[in-house]
């Protein structure tokens, strides 16, 4: 395999390949351009089809730990318009982890979450906020009450909503 730009990356025999002190300056960059597209390009609901585990990612990333159960929670998401469900487990002192076939945890520890793509989406990118999904019914939630109420803490809240460039 070869690196098309010369010099961001070299091969070591004991590691493999590694990134360059040229490669390493170019990281800034990535993570801005990241943080841009996740800012200014809209949802592709599709993105549910072509990489749920990347949604799944995005979800795992917006959980707040301090707020996390002892035990094991599975939350369980059924977009309406597909047949294909998705699960993120979380618990306290645990990385959060989502999983494309159901993790088989107790029964009585999973929240079933019901909504369309888009929403899922934007909760997922933080353009959304779980309470107020729950509140304009675009999500809904059954299960364990007491789980079911609690959803909205184990994730971190809206800090600030999205603008458009033009105001």
């Amino acid at each position: 395999m070869r690196c098309p730009v010369p010099g961001l990356v070299s091969r070591e025999e004991s590691t493999g390949y590694r990134l360059t002190t040229v490669g390493s300056g170019l990281m800034p960059v990535l993570y801005s351009l990241r943080g841009w597209a996740e800012t200014w390009l809209p949802d592709d609901p599709a993105m549910m089809d072509r990489d749920p585990d990347v949604v799944l990612g995005w979800l795992a990333k917006r959980v707040s730990p301090e707020h996390l159960p002892a035990e094991p929670v599975v939350l369980e998401f059924w977009p309406d318009e597909r047949g294909r469900r998705y699960w993120l487990v979380l618990q306290e002192r645990v990385a959060p982890y989502g999983c494309l076939i159901d993790p088989l945890l107790d029964s009585g520890r999973y929240v079933y979450l019901r909504c369309a793509v888009p929403t899922l989406l934007a909760l997922a990118r933080g353009r959304q906020g779980w309470s107020d999904a729950f509140a304009d019914g675009s999500l809904t939630a059954s299960g364990e009450t007491d789980l079911c109420h609690r959803v909205s803490e184990w994730f971190t809240p809206l800090t600030a909503p999205i603008t458009s460039a033009s105001g």
